[in-house]
């Protein structure tokens, strides 16, 4: 039990420190281009952690069951990097062109992935299984510490828990506030929208990137 509470204060921690770096440039922008209340901002975000919990459970699973070996697989993540990378681009996409865009399959993307906040679950899963230095050391602690493979997942359910508690939950709330500035004002508000878009994008090919360097 005493482990357990340690995973769960690890998740806390590292959510207010090293994590909201990576999931922040992405979260804030998406939630300040597509939503305009604060119960859509926190439906977003529980959305998104629900997406990184499921990935480290997986992740625990796969230390619980190959121990060290589970460390060592960088070349068979390399392909789920890739495809998190082109999700995350087309996620840019659909939210630079908008619901307005009147072509029939990007309507149908942006009202199934968008709106509906699917995009959001899946962006949350393949974020955090992306290379992640205090991420790599919870799993590196995780295996000296385990004896049966169901520690793996109960302990990093613990630390996927801890992390529910971010500061991107606050952020989320401002950030849902902060589109009904510029909805009486349309056109700043879709270059706003163009603008997140466009970042969002560019973190998709960064990612991209980074796995082929």
């Amino acid at each position: 039990m005493h482990n357990a509470w340690i995973f769960f204060a690890s998740g806390i921690i590292l959510n207010w420190g090293p994590c909201v770096g990576q999931c922040a440039p992405f979260f804030i922008p998406y939630v300040v281009s597509t939503k305009t209340s604060v119960q859509e901002g926190i439906k977003a975000w529980i959305s998104f952690w629900a997406g990184k919990l499921v990935a480290y459970l997986l992740l625990g699973l796969l230390v619980g069951l190959l121990g060290e070996r589970a460390l060592s697989y960088n070349q068979g993540l390399r392909h789920l990097f890739w495809l998190g990378g082109i999700f995350i681009a087309l996620l840019g996409i659909l939210i630079f062109l908008g619901k307005e865009n009147r072509m029939p399959f990007c309507s149908f993307l942006h009202r199934n992935i968008v709106k509906r906040d699917r995009g959001i679950f899946a962006a949350g899963f393949f974020i955090s299984v992306l290379p992640c230095l205090p991420l790599l050391g919870i799993f590196s602690y995780l295996v000296l510490i385990i004896k049966h493979w169901w520690q793996g997942i109960f302990y990093i359910l613990c630390f996927g828990l801890g992390s529910f508690f971010s500061p991107l939950l606050i952020l989320t709330i401002f950030s849902a506030i902060f589109p009904k500035i510029f909805l009486n004002r349309q056109r700043i508000y879709l270059i706003f929208q163009r603008i997140c878009g466009i970042f969002i994008f560019g973190l998709g090919m960064k990612i991209l990137f980074t796995v082929y360097r």
